[in-house]
């Protein structure tokens, strides 16, 4: 089962952007953590591609 324990707080929008799939879940588990989400939208705007905005619907 994973869960906050099990999921680490992703803070740098590089590791988001290297790990979109575990971002997202970052995002899910963490998302009250302000840091949590701006590494997040900074990932996807900087990478973007065509999968962003699935990343996006799933956080």
């Amino acid at each position: 089962m994973l869960g906050p324990d099990g999921i680490p707080p992703i803070t740098d929008p590089q590791q988001a952007a290297e790990h979109p799939d575990l971002a997202a879940m970052s995002v899910m588990v963490h998302g009250r953590d302000r840091k949590v989400i701006e590494a997040f939208a900074t990932a996807l705007a900087e990478t973007g591609g065509e999968h962003a905005p699935k990343y996006y619907e799933y956080a």
